[in-house]
C-alpha cells in the first residue's frame, strides 16, 4: 500500500531505502520507487536479520519498524541502536487492546533497557485510542462489533532528547535524510547508499 513510505517521501528525505522480504511486494515496491521524485529510493530484498548486516554502524537518523500483527523483538532493538547515530530516533508499531497501553508499554520499555537504551533516551510514548472493527468470523465483517484498541507510539532518542533537538535545528539548514523499510521498517540515513544495497536490490 506504501502509505507510510509515501508520507515519508512527502518529507523530502534525501534517500529512502525500503527493505522487503516478500518478492511480490518487492516488485510493486520497485515500480512505486521508479515514480518517486522527492528522493532517491533504493529497494532491498530480504529479511532485516540478513539485510541490516550490510548497513554501517551509526549511519541512520531514524528507524521505524512496523511488524504488524507481531511486535518488535529485543534483537531488533539492539540492531536499531547499532544503526542509529547520536540524536537518531527509533519508533515502532505497538498496541494494547482496551483503553490503556500502559502495560504493553511497560514490557516494551524493559526490553529497550535490555537492548542498551538508557532511561534518558526512552521518552514518554504517545497513546492513540481507537475503535476498530473486530474479526468475528462472519462473512460480512460489517456485522462484527467494534473493539477499542490503544496504539502506542514509542519515542526513543539515541543520546537523549537534547540530541534530537540539536538534530532538528540543524536539519533546517540541510536536506532531509533518508528512510528505509522492512515490512514498513523505516531507517533514516544521511549520506549516499553503500554499494551492497545495489547488489541486494538487483535480486528483486
Amino acid at each position: 500500500m506504501a502509505i507510510s513510505a509515501t508520507l515519508i517521501q512527502q518529507q523530502r528525505v534525501s534517500h529512502h531505502v525500503i527493505i522487503e522480504a516478500n518478492g511480490a511486494i518487492m516488485e510493486r515496491c520497485i515500480s512505486w520507487a521508479a515514480n518517486q521524485t522527492n528522493s532517491t529510493v533504493t529497494p532491498m530484498l530480504g529479511f532485516w536479520e540478513d539485510v541490516t548486516q550490510l548497513l554501517g554502524d551509526e549511519t541512520f537518523d531514524g528507524v521505524m519498524f512496523d511488524p504488524f500483527p507481531s511486535t518488535i523483538t529485543l534483537a531488533f532493538m539492539k540492531e536499531s541502536r547499532r544503526l542509529l547515530r547520536e540524536g537518531g530516533v527509533l519508533t515502532y508499531y505497538l498496541q494494547q487492546w482496551g483503553n490503556s497501553g500502559v502495560k504493553q508499554w511497560a514490557r516494551s520499555r524493559q526490553d529497550l533497557l535490555k537492548a542498551g537504551f538508557t532511561e534518558d533516551e526512552i521518552l514518554p510514548p504517545k497513546y492513540a485510542p481507537m475503535d476498530i472493527r473486530s474479526d468475528c468470523g462472519a462473512n460480512d465483517l460489517s456485522t462484527c462489533p467494534m473493539q477499542r484498541v490503544t496504539f502506542i507510539i514509542p519515542q526513543i532518542v539515541k543520546g537523549g532528547k537534547k540530541r534530537t533537538e540539536e538534530f532538528l535545528n540543524d536539519a533546517f539548514s540541510k536536506p532531509s535524510t533518508f528512510e528505509t523499510s522492512f515490512h514498513d521498517l523505516r531507517f533514516l540515513h544521511e549520506g549516499p547508499p553503500r554499494q551492497p544495497w545495489a547488489r541486494v536490490a538487483a535480486q528483486a
